[in-house]
């Protein structure tokens, strides 16, 4: 072989060997890149799921201890707080107390059986906003609901305003097993997510958002869509969208992506997404973390061109030296591969830290955070070693239940219950509860479990989150304590109060009983006072006639004499029939003046002492009343005025109307005309519509307006000194209202006289 041909054969060797070199560089650049990638996203969607992990469960911790403040506070009898304003006071401290230890509180609300506000917390700032409205709402619309509950709660729809994102309790308040009232509890939840969703990070451009379980945003940062729905217009235009947002609100947690274009034609965009809901009952709270495409894109994308531009310049090397002489080609290949060993080494660093921002947040959680491979504990921030007091030794490897008591306060054995709930985070249900654990000195303390299923390079691990909640226990212990203090005041109260209430019971059936005998001894007063008057009236008539008869008699003694003599005239027996004529008729109009005293006086005596119905005239029967009156009228110079039509015919009461009228002129006679000489009394009868219209006027003094209103009352008299009772007008007005069952209405003003009015149906 000769020269020329050996050195083409050298370089043709070395140049094959340079070629098998860089296919080699660029094999172990595809390799890296790609297990970097992998490795990147992995750790990348682990970040996603903590956040929205630690987030969740913070604001589930916030709304936890406010509803389990309530849900204490509902427990009690308030009813009963109420009942005195001592019991009202504690009520009002209990509802301070609530909320110096739940901050966002907004305030809590009690409402009676009847959805009537009873009682707001003084510190609340509900009062004259529209969240105290929409609590208001929140009570009527689930009222009916809620006073068949027992022992359960609604959590109402979100009020969700760009200011405010507020979440409503209603539990129904039970007393002695019967609904009593609402009492409704407000939060805000805008500092609570301002505090750990508003941070939420991926990288430099992912954000955080939460939505309800209906689909309307109750958080982002773009606050002008708070209070919309996704699935109302708001992503309707984005299938892939759409498709996400339904695993939202349906599923519990998880990651996703979705590719879009914001308009047509434009540039598809992705996005990651991961996300953990907060189940409220009635309600959910769904925190997500989206993060675009270019969080993880632009790295691969960064490792795709290092790659391509290391192979472009590679190939260009390798024809250039092919052209020229191997020492050019060994260099740029030596080059080139150094870059690309720096563009891995520079990757793996931005790995590291993302992995180290990862461990950040893991161990400066304010919680126990522990991952477990089945029941075994393999990873643990720091808080543990603070909350249980031991070494990171005994607590790798080691069982939850291992820091347990043997038993939990429930009686249930602790390893075998602890396992129950691992088992049942393994298969994907999320666990939540309270759990009684043991620190390495032997102190026991109380603690919330958050135990959720996670997946990491294709295993299932345990995420177990764990609150110390000794201080909440404390403050329970506080209230529950209050509770039975204020439970057994109650019942020292009820009792005192059954004990007044019978004294109370046994006064009022007495006074009852006088009552009624002042009644019919002031009816058998107005009776007595009718009877005399009377027997003065028929006084006079019958007088006047025994006078006439006496007159006739003496003079017919003497005409029996002059006749018996022969002696009679003709003229004495003239002058005898004349006074005889004159006799008859004195004493005849007399009787029957008598006479039609005894009937008017009999009738209405008989109707007042009687209670039966019967037919009257009523112009006749008044004027029989105002007849029997005659014997007190006549002593004064009043007229009377009765304007009744003489053919109203009714069946009623007579006796009730003999009373009323009765008691009204009395009433004007004694009070109206006190001081006047001459005064005017009128009764105005109509008919109208079914109903007797009874008018009754004086044009007396008229009555001050601070007696106006009590006129009516039993023994309001101002003549109690001179005799007075009370009882007149209290009888005319339970005549009228519950005999004839009709109303009574009085006007006056002073100096301007009085008038009744009375009602009547004519068909009671």
């Amino acid at each position: 072989m000769s020269g020329d041909k050996q050195k083409t054969f050298l370089i043709a060797i070395l140049l094959l060997l340079m070629g098998i070199t860089a296919g080699g560089f660029i094999g172990i650049a595809v390799i890296l890149n790609h297990q970097a990638a992998k490795r990147h996203e992995q750790m990348f969607n682990e970040q996603q799921v903590l956040q929205t992990l630690l987030a969740k469960q913070a604001i589930e911790d916030h709304i936890q201890g406010f509803f389990d403040g309530t849900r204490m506070m509902a427990s009690y009898d308030l009813p009963e707080f109420v009942q005195s304003k001592k019991d009202f006071t504690s009520l009002q401290n209990l509802f301070q107390f609530a909320q110096s230890v739940y901050p966002n509180a907004l305030g809590y609300l009690y409402y009676d059986a009847s959805s009537h506000l009873v009682h707001v917390d003084s510190d609340s700032t509900l009062q004259g906003t529209a969240a105290y409205e929409i609590a208001s709402k929140w009570v009527e619309a689930y009222r009916d609901k809620l006073s068949h509950l027992q022992n359960k709660y609604i959590v109402p729809p979100f009020l969700i305003t760009p200011e405010h994102q507020m979440i409503g309790f209603l539990f129904p308040v039970q007393t002695n097993g019967h609904f009593t009232g609402i009492l409704a509890a407000v939060m805000d939840l805008q500092p609570i997510i301002q505090r750990y969703v508003a941070t939420m990070r991926s990288r430099e451009y992912g954000a955080g958002y939460v939505l309800d379980g209906h689909g309307n945003v109750v958080y982002d940062h773009e606050t002008f869509i708070i209070g919309r729905n996704v699935f109302d217009g708001l992503h309707a235009n984005y299938p892939e969208v759409m498709r996400v947002d339904r695993r939202l609100v349906q599923e519990p947690f998880g990651m996703d992506e979705y590719t879009f274009t914001i308009k047509r034609g434009g540039p598809i965009s992705r996005k990651l997404i991961a996300w953990h809901s907060l189940d409220l009952g009635y309600q959910k709270l769904v925190i997500c973390l989206s993060a675009p495409d270019i969080e993880i894109d632009q790295t691969l994308s960064d490792l795709r061109l290092q790659w391509i531009i290391s192979g472009g310049f590679l190939a260009a090397v390798y024809v250039l030296i092919s052209l020229v002489v191997f020492r050019t080609r060994h260099q740029g290949v030596k080059k080139n591969a150094q870059e690309l060993q720096q563009q891995v080494e520079r990757r793996t660093a931005e790995l590291a830290a993302s992995e180290t921002r990862y461990r950040t947040l893991f161990e400066s959680a304010n919680d126990v955070i522990w991952l477990m491979a089945n029941d075994r504990v393999v990873d643990c921030n720091a808080r543990t070693l603070e909350m249980f007091g031991c070494s990171p030794e005994e607590i790798f490897g080691s069982t939850p239940y291992e820091f347990s008591p043997p038993t939990q306060p429930d009686g249930s054995d602790s390893k075998e219950k602890a396992l129950q709930k691992i088992e049942r985070a393994l298969e994907g249900q999320p666990q939540f509860f309270e759990w009684l654990h043991c620190r390495a000195n032997g102190t026991l303390f109380s603690a919330e479990i958050n135990l959720n299923r996670v997946e990491l390079s294709r295993t299932y691990f345990i995420m177990a989150i764990i609150r110390d909640i000794t201080e909440r226990k404390k403050v329970e212990e506080q209230i529950y304590h209050l509770n039975e203090e204020l439970e057994r005041r109650v019942v020292e109260r009820t009792q005192e109060l059954e004990q007044a209430n019978a004294a109370l019971c046994q006064s009022l059936e007495r006074l009852t009983q006088t009552q009624a005998q002042l009644i019919q001894a002031e009816k058998m007063a107005a009776l007595g006072g009718l009877v005399a008057g009377v027997a003065h009236e028929i006084n006079t008539p019958v007088g006047v006639g025994v006078t006439a008869a006496s007159y006739l008699d003496m003079r017919t003694q003497e005409i029996v004499t002059h006749f018996q003599r022969s002696v009679l005239t003709r003229s004495e027996l003239a002058g005898y029939l004349k006074t005889a004529q004159e006799s008859s008729d004195i004493v005849l109009s007399n009787l029957q003046r008598a006479a039609k005293l005894i009937q008017s006086f009999k009738q209405v005596a008989v109707d007042q002492s009687l209670e039966e119905k019967r037919r009257i005239n009523l112009k006749t029967y008044i004027d029989d009343i105002f007849l029997s009156l005659q014997p007190t009228l006549k002593k004064t110079q009043h007229t009377i005025l009765i304007e009744c039509s003489e053919t109203i015919e009714i069946t009623t009461f007579p006796g009730a109307f003999s009373q009323i009228i009765t008691n009204l002129v009395m009433n004007s006679l004694i009070h109206a005309f006190e001081k006047q000489e001459q005064g005017e009394i009128r009764v105005h009868i109509l008919l109208k519509n079914d109903a007797l219209i009874f008018t009754y006027q004086d044009n007396g003094r008229g009555i001050p307006p601070e007696h106006l209103a009590k006129i009516f009352d039993p023994f309001f008299t101002t003549r109690r000194s001179e005799g007075g009772s009370g009882l007149g007008m209290y009888i005319v007005y339970n005549l009228v209202t519950q005999k004839l069952k009709g109303v009574i209405h009085c006007q006056s003003q002073p100096g301007e006289g009085v008038t009744f009015t009375l009602v009547l149906p004519l068909y009671p």
